[in-house]
């Protein structure tokens, strides 16, 4: 069981690669901690989609359109959750990283300059 410089897997028991190795890195909690956050991003999804295609639904039911609101919800949800979740996997990470790159170039500045 030999493992290539570079390489993202572990080998598994036959030298197939078993899982990444970022996956084995992570303790219980970690672990955890993650399959919740990506629920969590699922969830917000599906709740999403649900609702507004029951929205979209109850005013077909009132405009008589049956099913042309009923699907635009259920597309609008859809797309409210995605966008949900884009923000918080990729938007959010990448200011909090701006911001402390930030964060650290001026802390550095001002370790330059002195008091």
């Amino acid at each position: 069981m030999t493992r290539e410089v570079g390489s993202d897997h572990d080998d598994g028991p036959e030298g197939r690669p078993d899982r990444p190795a970022a996956a084995n890195d992570l303790d219980g909690d970690s672990a955890l901690r993650e399959l919740a956050r990506f629920s969590g991003h699922g969830l917000t999804i599906a709740v999403a989609t649900g609702l507004f295609l029951m929205a979209g639904w109850w005013v077909d039911g009132r405009l008589g359109t049956t099913p042309l609101l009923t699907i635009l919800g259920a597309l609008l949800g859809a797309g409210a959750g995605f966008y949900s979740m884009l923000q918080h996997l990729v938007f959010f990470p990448r200011q909090r990283a701006e911001d402390r790159a930030r964060e650290e170039e001026d802390r550095k500045r001002e370790e330059r300059e002195g008091p």
